[in-house]
């Protein structure tokens, strides 16, 4: 069980290093497209990368309603993450963005604590290590609250909220099945947002296609579907620190794609969250 355990957060960390690398992958994307056009579309694309998945491998009929209200609970809650940060990384700085949505890691474990779930000394450590190595990574300065501080922290709440309905669905669904209606859902309500906004525009497209590609098939439909795949049989506590790693990753990218260099005290908050997943994974 405990091999079984390490395996699923291997995919957990996976899944991290390919949602970090993304943001890079979006940053550039953002040059040539609306940001909503971005989402609706890496959206659709995953949802039919997920579908080939399901259709390889046929799994077992689910209950319909229990697979529909889990699609849809997981959807909107990952659909109101996405779109709160979008709206709000304008209005701050990307590394308060980057530390605020990360938050998650503390809004998980208060969660399940408050539903019944004791938390070991270990994993709270590992939290609070989390949280040091997080601020080390992304913050210059004060944090100062305003407008997209605000947001940014009920997007954390969302993204906490999706982590945890995951973790409740996957174990009475398909996990591939779970996350083709989690996509979609994310899918339909952001093409309904982009046109009723009347920002739909095709300019920009080609342009961004390699940036869309990574976005929808990897980060998209590869790492969603290995989120849910890997919170099966992972704590919903140490799936949140696994999958802050993001950071990290997303750090690394700017590194050696973008040429952003990273700093002592960067490096040291990426090593303090190296130590926060091993202290969890050891618990």
């Amino acid at each position: 069980m405990l091999k079984k355990q390490y395996l699923y957060s291997l995919l957990l960390l996976l899944t991290a290093a390919i949602w970090g690398f993304a943001f890079t992958a979006q940053r550039i994307g953002a040059d040539y497209v609306d940001p909503l056009m971005f989402l609706a579309c890496r959206s659709w694309l995953a949802f039919f990368v997920i579908l080939i998945f399901r259709q390889v491998r046929r799994p077992a009929k689910d209950d319909p309603k229990t697979l529909i209200r889990g699609g849809v609970i997981c959807g909107f809650a990952m659909f109101m993450g996405s779109i709160l940060q979008q709206i709000a990384i304008p209005m701050t700085t990307t590394a308060k963005a980057g530390f605020l949505t990360a938050m998650y890691v503390v809004i998980v474990p208060l969660i399940t604590f408050f539903s019944g779930n004791r938390i070991s000394r270990r994993v709270l450590l590992a939290v609070v290590l989390n949280v040091a190595g997080l601020w080390l990574l992304c913050m210059n300065g004060d944090l100062g609250f305003g407008t997209g501080e605000v947001l940014l922290t009920v997007c954390a709440f969302f993204f906490a909220l999706q982590i945890i309905a995951i973790n409740h669905y996957v174990k009475l669904v398909d996990g591939i099945t779970l996350s083709l209606m989690q996509v979609l859902t994310v899918a339909v309500l952001s093409t309904v947002l982009l046109f009723a906004s009347g920002r739909f525009s095709t300019s920009g497209l080609r342009e961004a296609l390699p940036t869309l590609l990574y976005a929808g098939i990897l980060s998209g439909g590869v790492a969603y579907t290995f989120q849910i795949i890997g919170q099966k049989n992972v704590h919903p506590t140490l799936a949140s620190i696994i999958m802050c790693m993001e950071s990290v990753f997303s750090a690394l990218g700017g590194w050696l794609i973008l040429h952003q260099m990273l700093s002592l005290k960067e490096l040291c908050g990426a090593g303090l969250m190296f130590i926060a997943v091993i202290l969890a994974s050891l618990s």
